[in-house]
């Protein structure tokens, strides 16, 4: 309700035009965003709003609020210049190449499993990393499972504890290693010899009948405790 409210009650952004056609990824994002949209990230209330829609068993990996930018069929990721104005389409590779944009910050590698809530290793997984050189958002998609978005948070970030929309969670912090042999960044498919970061995280998926049953439980507890 509180993001009905925000959405129905909020004032729609004004076109940005040049004749009739939309000429900036700005425009685009003026054009389809609705300002209390916004104010109810800083309020908490999408943060809320998801983590009732989406909850998981206990064992399962916590989800985090979905940017508001990200749109999973048409763009891997959206980068967000000064002036917004490019998006990157869809791009395949194989499992173990190299997605590092070159020039563009630190090498890290990072490697895990995805398993389902029994530890089995689940086939098929599809995983599409969304602004990886920066902050490491993951959408991870497999026939029979729920689609999990979440996010990767450096132990070290200064922000942890100021996330404008509260999407941190303390599961989902990680502590990447710092690789100093440059023959290993070789090995694991980058091209420039150099240190990089390295860390390992598995992804838990649950089944759509264990997340009904996460999210039952989440709001029996709820009204309990009101």
């Amino acid at each position: 309700f509180a993001i009905h409210f925000l959405t129905q009650t909020g004032q729609m952004c004004s076109d940005v035009r040049q004749g009739d056609v939309i000429t900036t990824l700005e425009s685009l994002v003026l054009r389809i965003l609705q300002e209390f949209i916004l104010l109810s990230g800083v309020l908490g209330a999408l943060t809320l709003v998801d983590t009732i829609n989406h909850a998981k068993p206990a064992i399962a990996t916590e989800a985090t609020v979905l940017h508001i930018l990200h749109r999973g069929r048409r763009a891997s990721y959206v980068t967000l210049l000064p002036q917004m104005s490019c998006i990157r389409l869809i791009l395949s590779v194989e499992n173990g190449d190299s997605i590092a944009s070159e020039g563009k910050g630190d090498y890290m590698f990072v490697e895990g499993h995805v398993l389902d809530t029994k530890g089995n290793p689940v086939a098929g997984a599809m995983i599409n990393p969304w602004e990886s050189d920066n902050n490491g958002l993951y959408d991870v998609q497999a026939p029979g499972f729920e689609k999990l978005v979440t996010a990767l948070f450096f132990e070290d970030d200064p922000y942890l504890t100021s996330d404008a929309v509260f999407g941190v969670r303390a599961s989902l912090i990680v502590k990447p290693e710092i690789v100093a042999d440059e023959k290993k960044t070789l090995a694991r498919g980058f091209s420039q010899r150099k240190p990089h970061a390295y860390s390992r995280k598995d992804f838990v998926l649950a089944t759509p009948e264990e997340g009904d049953e996460a999210r039952k439980a989440f709001r029996s507890a709820s009204s309990l405790s009101r």
